[in-house]
């Protein structure tokens, strides 16, 4: 007898036959290939088996379980092109960086000395009062260490007014208003044998309105000027960083330096206490 089904009829009566077949397979596998079939499908189970249930079926993973066993093998580590991505990229940011924070670096030191600077002025200013108007009588070059046994020192004269302690003999100590982050760099590079050596200058002779010079702070058998009688004093210098094409001493020939502690600029403190930073290779503008 030939019986007549529709499609649907047919695909219905193969999907129950496969059903069934999953069905025994799960129950009792028997062949390694259905083993192999049923963990294809991913139809093994993961919980414990049941009394009469083969061993295989409890200890085998199942299809998503390999899958995500083997996502996480893949994200354990990095690839070779993934390190050298990223050494790259540290590469580039560390070459876009490091000349911002050394330009940070010098233009800290630099906003340092000014305002030591500042301070100077302040110094210079206290201790004229304190004596008839007349300036401290101070040596050209500068250390910026002091004692009592090295006179005529920045901190050997101003020692009070800048708020230091009182000299002794045959001791060094250090002058905060000369002392910045790069002064360390600048005396290692030009002062190796010396690690005192002198940075500052105070300025050596000014030209008066009558075109004469004068020593402001005296030297030899000059006396230091009075405050007042200093021509143009917001013009005038009167303590610098030495060194550079601009430092008048080589005019002088007294020792100098290639450069001042912070490179192409120079801190400059004016007769009337403000401070300004211009280039090294500026010249003095009143001599």
């Amino acid at each position: 007898m030939i019986v007549h089904c529709s499609p649907r009829c047919i695909q219905a009566f193969f999907a129950y036959v496969q059903k069934e077949k999953i069905k025994n397979l799960v129950q009792t596998p028997e062949e390694p290939s259905d083993f192999l079939f049923l963990l294809e499908l991913g139809m093994i189970p993961l919980h414990p088996p049941h009394p009469n249930q083969n061993p295989m079926q409890t200890y085998a993973p199942t299809a998503l379980e390999r899958s995500r066993g083997h996502c996480r093998r893949r994200t354990a580590g990095f690839t070779l092109v993934e390190l050298l991505v990223v050494i790259a990229v540290i590469a580039v940011l560390a070459a876009i960086l490091f000349p911002i924070a050394s330009s940070l670096q010098k233009s800290s030191s630099q906003s340092k000395a000014a305002s030591n600077f500042r301070q100077l002025g302040a110094a210079i200013t206290m201790y004229a009062a304190d004596n008839n108007q007349t300036l401290p009588r101070l040596q050209t070059n500068h250390r910026w260490v002091y004692r009592k046994n090295t006179a005529n020192q920045i901190g050997s004269v101003l020692w009070a007014q800048l708020g230091l302690p009182e000299p002794i003999n045959n001791v060094w100590q250090p002058v905060s208003a000369l002392m910045s982050p790069a002064l360390n760099k600048w005396v290692s590079k030009y002062s190796p044998s010396d690690p005192y050596g002198g940075a500052h200058a105070a300025v050596y002779q000014i030209t008066l309105e009558d075109g004469s010079k004068r020593l402001p702070f005296g030297g030899g058998s000059s006396l230091p000027m009075k405050i007042h009688a200093v021509p143009n004093p917001s013009k005038t210098w009167a303590i610098y960083e030495l060194g550079g094409t601009g430092d008048p001493y080589p005019l002088l020939k007294i020792k100098t330096y290639p450069e001042p502690v912070h490179g192409d600029m120079r801190t400059v403190l004016f007769f009337d206490g403000h401070v300004e930073v211009i280039p090294s290779d500026a010249p003095k503008p009143i001599y």
